[in-house]
């Protein structure tokens, strides 16, 4: 999944192992659940910025590196093996969320704001068409 801008959420049951660097720069990606993963290796989650909890019931072992250059992430299960690392929050319980907004887009802006220009225009033409045709 390395890359995939797409990707914001993955539920996983059977995976016990993941590979270094298996979701670096998954920009979108904000929350995993891996129903039977027990390490998370070295740069797995590399500039992944958007992630925000990691679901792992079976979770046995952090790796430093694991959530490099990450904002904070919430890791929701005793781990028994934790290097301490700053911007990682181990917690018992799952963040819910109503609704997670992971990147705007400026293609997006630019569109609105075209919009809202070609809505008052028409808006402007159409009075000036009524005042005329009074």
């Amino acid at each position: 999944f390395t890359g995939c801008m797409s990707l914001s959420e993955i539920t996983v049951k059977n995976v016990t192992h993941c590979e270094s660097s298996a979701f670096q720069f998954c920009h979108s990606l904000v929350q995993l659940n891996f129903d039977n993963l027990q390490t998370l290796p070295n740069y797995l989650f590399d500039y992944a910025k958007a992630l925000k909890q990691i679901i792992c019931p079976k979770l046995k072992e952090v790796n430093f590196n694991a959530v490099d250059d990450c904002n904070k992430v919430q890791i929701t299960q005793n781990i028994q093996k934790y290097e301490e690392c700053d911007n990682v929050v181990a917690s018992s319980n799952k963040l819910r969320f109503q609704e997670v907004l992971v990147d705007e887009f400026r293609e997006r802006k630019r569109l609105q704001q075209r919009i809202k220009e070609y809505n008052l225009t028409i808006k402007t033409v159409l009075e000036s068409w009524k005042t005329v045709n009074k």
